[in-house]
């Protein structure tokens, strides 16, 4: 008898939060959310939205069934200006719309190229959840496909710090640093990228990006080392360490003297007092190995992902610093 009453208050405007609260307790809206995610989950998206669509017919503009509606419908390919057309008409009537909502619609209108739109809602979204790194991170995307990086980049450090183990902010984070002359950080924001995603055709990538990197960083003519002075100007120590680290290692391997050169760079970051902003969040993971007496494996991780195939040579020589690792970043990517 209760769940008749509310679904006759609930036609004319979406539920107040007492009574979505008895829907959501509801045996049989727990059932068919359950259905209709499994079905999603299967990638029977049609059989998801079906559901999604005779529940809000039972329950009218509940925030939480357009939400998963959207999300169907963004997923089975439905044309981007279906999906806004859903969310808006339900936004009308709505009351207490999930934050989230805003990433499927920013995201939408991003796809048709009304980047303009897709910002106001990805920012209407954040307005609602400051802390929602789905939405911090999409408004970087939006801000830099508008050519706008130096807006992304505090976006995507923001992102970093409340989504430390999402691979593709590490990734983005990198791009638009690099764009914005800030390629020390970008050198750590892969850093972080490969470890969390070392075998995918991304991590290569982004593998070998790193030395590219460190190649224009400091370069070497016979005895004489050179370091790039065009890059970020906060970047100078961190140069002049990678300069050092180079010409102290001449006798070692090519492989050997990046892993040992990045490495003083991150002993120097970390202990550098001037240390703040994007490069404490970046380091933290590193900072974190080195305590757990593992960071020369992430390093030989970076080599290994960018098919160097002296990491193969260090691992078989060290396999219980292999392990250490192995645990380590197990740990990292459960919390």
């Amino acid at each position: 008898m209760m769940l008749a009453l509310v679904v006759a208050v609930t036609v004319c405007a979406g539920p107040s939060g007492e009574q979505r609260d008895a829907v959501e307790k509801s045996e049989a809206f727990r059932q068919q959310m359950s259905e209709a995610i499994q079905r999603h989950d299967s990638g029977d998206y049609a059989g998801a939205i079906a559901i999604y669509k005779s529940m809000l017919k039972q329950w009218p503009h509940h925030p939480g069934v357009v939400y998963e509606l959207s999300f169907s419908m963004n997923s089975s390919g439905a044309p981007p200006k279906e999906v806004i057309a859903m969310i808006e008409g339900e936004l009308k009537s709505m009351k207490n719309p999930k934050a989230q909502i805003y990433s499927t619609l920013g995201t939408a209108y991003d796809t048709l190229g009304q980047l303009p739109k897709g910002e106001a809602n990805f920012r209407k979204g954040l307005k609602l959840d400051p802390k929602n790194a789905d939405l911090v991170f999409n408004l970087g995307i939006n801000l830099a496909m508008q050519k706008k990086e130096s807006e992304a980049e505090p976006q995507f450090a923001r992102a970093a710090e409340l989504a430390p183990n999402w691979p593709s902010v590490w990734r983005a984070a990198a791009i638009t640093l690099e764009t914005n002359g800030k390629a020390i950080d970008s050198v750590l924001a892969r850093l972080n990228f490969v470890v969390l995603e070392p075998d995918s055709e991304r991590g290569t990538t982004a593998a070998k990006a790193i030395d590219e990197a460190l190649d224009k960083l400091v370069t070497r003519k016979g005895n004489n080392i050179n370091v790039n002075m065009g890059g970020n100007s906060e970047d100078l120590g961190m140069q002049l360490m990678l300069a050092a680290a180079v010409a102290e290692d001449e006798k070692k391997s090519a492989s050997e003297q990046k892993v040992s050169a990045v490495k003083k760079m991150i002993d120097f970051g970390i202990e550098d007092e001037a240390t703040k902003g994007f490069r404490t969040t970046a380091l933290t993971r590193l900072a974190e190995a080195k305590e757990a007496g593992c960071l020369e494996a992430l390093l030989w991780e970076w080599r290994r992902s960018a098919k160097d195939p002296a990491a193969l040579k260090w691992f078989a020589a060290h396999r219980d610093q292999e392990e250490k690792f192995a645990t380590f970043i197990s740990s990292q990517r459960r919390r």
